[in-house]
């Protein structure tokens, strides 16, 4: 997941691996903290490959992000708790 998103911001904003870097951080810290009452990871798949991924993650109180790691063109959206 981290690869694959590091590829598509170095190919369509030209980002180093210092991106890749910042995202392994992000995910790494999403597992460290991992609520399972809370969030989720999901990763879509076609013929045997990986297409794509989902994380709903806990931002702060009554607020979720959804991150699109490895999407091209995502970017992460906050979603109110009802």
């Amino acid at each position: 997941m981290t690869k694959r998103h590091g590829e598509l911001y170095s190919e369509s904003h030209g980002w180093d691996m210092r991106f890749e870097s910042l995202v392994a951080r992000i995910l790494a810290d999403f597992v460290d903290g991992f609520d399972p009452s809370l969030e989720r990871m999901w990763i879509a798949e076609k013929d045997g490959g990986r297409v794509g991924s989902i994380v709903l993650a806990k931002h702060s109180p009554g607020v979720a992000q959804l991150r699109r790691p490895g999407v091209a063109g995502s970017s992460g959206s906050y979603l109110p708790s009802p």
